[in-house]
Order: C-alpha cells, then structure tokens, then sequence
C-alpha cells in the first residue's frame, strides 16, 4: 500500500471513528456535556473551515503537535514536519493542520518534496515555528468534512 493510499485509509478510517465517538459537532460552541464538542468557524480567503474543539473534545481526541522545523544540513526542502502531520485528501492534494488559536486547527496546503524516514520535506507549507497536529489529524479532516452527519 503506498503512503497515499495508508494516509488517504488512515483519514477515513479515522473520521469514522470520530462519528462514532460522538466527536464531531458543526453548530454551536460550548462546553457543557450536552453541548456540541466541535464547531465549524469560516476563515475569509480560504474555502476551508477552521475547526475548534472544547476541552473535553480536545483531551478525548489526544491532540498533539509539533512545530515545523527547519531542514537539517543536506535536507532539500523550505521546512521540515513529521509523516504523522500530512494528510493526503481524496484527490490527493497534500495537506497539514495547524494551530491558529486555542484548540482551533486550520487545514493548510502543503507541498511535499520529499518523505525521508519519519519526515516529511515540504517544498511550500507553514513557516517553521508553526505548531503542525500530529495525534488527531483524521479526526480533524473528518470533523471539517462533516463525516459523522
């Protein structure tokens, strides 16, 4: 199975889950346990929707990121982030998720030069420094595409 098609399986799959945990929500913000864990928040310029969590959504989907980073000597690439942070949509454009304030993640394209290991090598992406979602990314994607309605 190539790295398209376990990513592309990976996000799917995921997604599915998230319906199934009762993750996923696209209207309102709160934070009370019968309130919707999740809310879909329109970003001018972009087509795609910022996705913000609740705490308890946040700590149950096990978010984690880690900053892009800058490559190492002999690495070709403008900046570096973990395999675990892409994400392959189903026409196969390459994306990353990103923090943009508390617990609200933006789906941001990438352009991927090179995988190496557990890296990935992006010819174009977020500046480094920028905090990626590594631990959540399907649950995110399927949370934006309204998977679990």
């Amino acid at each position: 199975m190539s790295h398209v098609d376990r990513r592309l399986a990976a996000a799917l799959g995921g997604a599915g889950l998230l319906a199934l945990a009762g993750c996923g929500g696209t209207t309102a913000s709160g934070a009370g346990p019968n309130d919707p864990p999740s809310r879909l928040i329109a970003v001018q310029g972009v087509e795609q929707r910022a996705v913000a969590l609740t705490d308890r959504a946040q700590r149950r989907l096990g978010i984690r990121t880690e900053a892009v980073r800058t490559p190492a000597a002999g690495e070709h690439g403008t900046s570096v982030i973990p395999f675990a942070a892409l994400l392959y949509d189903p026409e196969g454009k390459t994306w990353a998720y990103v923090l943009t304030g508390t617990r609200t993640y933006l789906r941001q394209p990438v352009s991927v030069q090179d995988v190496v290991g557990a890296d990935v090598l992006l010819g174009s992406g977020p500046p480094v420094g920028t905090p990626v979602v590594t631990v959540g990314v399907a649950e995110l994607f399927g949370t934006e595409m309204g998977v679990e309605e």
